[in-house]
């Protein structure tokens, strides 16, 4: 890999982390300013479940973060893409089991 490549493709990784980060943060951190302002109001059953909902979706977000770090890395990295074929198709491979019974080849598939 040429080092502009290389720089260009750390550039623009760290800029797509850069943006999830900060598009998964923002509903957490409207959640935390919204129920320090309402911390005092009395609340219904309907509104805290609806307040329950909404922080688990902004949660749900936030932690998006590390699958998409993950992903990114893996689209935008030949390097990483190669590693994780090997890692995975060498793991995943099923090999046969040769075993010889009374001078014959017998072809056992090991699981």
């Amino acid at each position: 890999m040429a080092p502009h490549s290389y720089q260009y493709l750390r550039l623009s990784v760290s800029f797509f982390l850069l943006i999830i980060i900060i598009l998964s943060g923002i509903p957490l951190s409207i959640h935390s300013i919204y129920s320090t302002a309402t911390l005092s109001v009395q609340k219904d059953s309907v509104r805290l479940s609806i307040e329950s909902l909404m922080l688990n979706i902004a949660r749900l977000l936030f932690y998006i973060i590390y699958a998409c770090s993950f992903y990114i890395y893996l689209l935008k990295s030949n390097e990483i893409r190669k590693e994780f074929k090997k890692l995975f198709c060498k793991a995943n491979s099923i090999l046969p089991n040769i075993t010889t019974i009374a001078g014959r080849n017998a072809l056992n598939s090991s699981i």
